[in-house]
């Protein structure tokens, strides 16, 4: 199941992206997250910015959205986001697949030491930590993503 899944992902990506080249590690980890986090799972973690923006939290910075599941702070330091308000402006770039694509390329260059992108790299330094599961995930999305390639 896990394989259709996120077979599923990628080619639903390829599709909505329209790009000339794709580097298969980006497609990979958005795959996995897209994996992990469901249409109504990202739809509540959207629903929860607005409450933590109503609440004025300060836990607001660190909640990650999009399919490719960055935080805040990281959307912003980017410079897709100008605020953690949930404006209009701010949700339509965080849920812009292109966005999310570039953002995940992005954070992953400054984050894997020497441009290593091997899984457990990978998973460290994009989940904090490289929890055996997310791993497996992201290994097998790194194989079907190069098998379609």
């Amino acid at each position: 199941m896990t394989s259709n899944t996120l077979k599923r992902n990628i080619v639903s990506l390829i599709l909505v992206l329209k790009k000339q080249t794709y580097d298969p590690i980006i497609l990979s980890v958005i795959a996995t997250e897209m994996h992990f986090r469901s249409p109504l799972h990202r739809f509540c973690e959207y629903m929860y910015w607005i409450l933590l923006w109503s609440t004025r939290s300060d836990q607001i910075q660190n909640l990650s959205l999009g399919i490719s599941q960055i935080q805040l702070k990281t959307w912003k330091k980017l410079g897709y986001i100008n605020s953690y308000n949930p404006s209009i402006k701010n949700v339509l770039s965080i849920i812009n697949p292109n966005n999310n694509y570039e953002a995940c390329r992005l954070y992953l260059e400054k984050s894997c030491s020497n441009n290593t992108y091997c899984a457990i790299d990978i998973a460290n330094a994009y989940t904090g930590k490289a929890r055996v599961f997310y791993v497996h995930t992201l290994k097998k999305s790194m194989q079907i993503t190069y098998k379609l390639l």
